[in-house]
């Protein structure tokens, strides 16, 4: 419909109220039931890890907090402007997750934590993730040692696309 605002418009006229919403230990479903099973299944960190969707930057905070350099890209100034607050070492930029400032396989790791269903273009915003991320695209073998309750396991292991399994089945 032409009356209905675009979703970034949406974000910005609604970015006080994200931030206050978000911010709120144990208010947002992140707290309760996300954040942890999320960052669980993140590699280590690399060169560059590219947050889509920053919002007001939570998930940015918590990636640098692990050891991830990060770059955090949101469509609403607003929410830049309280990323940088809450973090003035950190850099964030205002872009659209379909056109990211970056150059080809620039970074180990894209995420876009809750972010996809509040873009305008979604598949636009996948292409870009996987343009600027060097593994997702790419098959490859990796090894991951992970050490929990004292039990230490390496993980052997071959990185594949979801278009390959698709494929495949």
């Amino acid at each position: 419909m032409a009356d209905d605002p675009s979703l970034s418009a949406g974000w910005e006229a609604a970015a006080h109220d994200w931030a206050k919403w978000a911010r709120a230990p144990g208010n947002d479903s992140y707290w309760r039931f996300h954040r942890e099973p999320f960052f669980s299944l993140l590699p280590r960190p690399g060169r560059l890890t590219i947050d889509i969707g920053c919002g007001e930057g939570r998930v940015a905070r918590d990636l640098k907090a692990l050891g991830h350099n990060v770059v955090a890209v949101d469509v609403s100034p607003t929410m830049v402007e309280y990323a940088k607050a809450a973090d003035p070492s950190m850099k964030v930029l205002v872009a659209d997750a379909a056109r990211l400032p970056f150059d080809d396989s620039a970074a180990d790791l894209a995420v876009a934590f809750m972010s996809l269903h509040d873009v305008e273009d979604m598949p636009g915003a996948i292409r870009e993730a996987g343009r600027v991320d060097t593994s997702y695209l790419e098959s490859h073998r990796y090894h991951d040692s992970i050490e929990r309750a004292g039990l230490r396991m390496t993980f052997n292991s071959r990185h594949w696309p979801l278009e390959a399994y698709f494929r495949a089945l």
